[in-house]
């Protein structure tokens, strides 16, 4: 069995037992992913533990962080063949690093995560289910002022062209959800071509 092999055969798996959805970085997928290049996917907090047994039956070593947690957020589970160089970076919930520590990661988003599972959008590939538009970019936003400090142009790139495809009243409810009283401001930065000043427009943000 080769990388493209497991990783196929994992989704597929994935898929016929549980709820999930691929969260970024498609392009990579299978080809290009390795354990520097992580399969990003979410999963039900519910199926944690038979996800690690499965996991675990297909050859995968399971490890965990060690950061801190608060308002129901959990380390990822890192799920790693290290002889076929795959890993899939497995999340229970959305949960993004606090501004004030790096190492405290922040839960509280049911809402972000019941829009990304019920509107995920089914692909012809072999990562199944890729969120909507909306859930996506508001998913990279978030990934990119909370966990990267930063938005790559890789990132901007994305959040660019899926703005366009955007419903801009639903982006607009979860942009709330995310960024409370900055969303309309960081909305209108995407639209004015300043996606990559997100990070610094955010924390200098003061009209609250």
């Amino acid at each position: 069995m080769d990388k493209k092999d497991l990783i196929e055969r994992t989704f597929d798996g994935i898929n016929e037992r549980f709820d999930f959805v691929t969260l970024r970085n498609f392009e990579l997928i299978p080809h290009d992913s390795s354990r520097a290049n992580d399969i990003d996917i979410i999963i039900r907090k519910g199926d944690k533990e038979e996800y690690s047994k499965y996991m675990t039956s297909l050859g995968y070593s399971l490890s965990y962080d060690s950061e801190s947690y608060i308002y129901e957020a959990e380390s990822h589970i890192h799920c790693v063949n290290p002889s076929l160089d795959v890993h899939f970076d497995t999340v229970t919930g959305l949960y993004y690093r606090s501004l004030s520590d790096m190492n405290l990661f922040v839960g509280g988003f049911k809402e972000l995560e019941d829009s990304l599972f019920d509107n995920k959008l089914s692909v012809n590939k072999c990562y199944k289910y890729i969120p909507s538009p909306e859930d996506l970019l508001t998913h990279l936003c978030c990934h990119c002022i909370f966990d990267k400090r930063n938005v790559p142009q890789k990132y901007q790139n994305s959040i660019n062209n899926l703005f366009l495809d955007c419903n801009e009243p639903k982006l607009d409810s979860l942009f709330k959800l995310a960024f409370h009283k900055a969303s309309s401001y960081l909305i209108s930065l995407i639209k004015e071509g300043e996606v990559g000043s997100l990070y610094l427009k955010y924390i200098g943000y003061q009209d609250y």
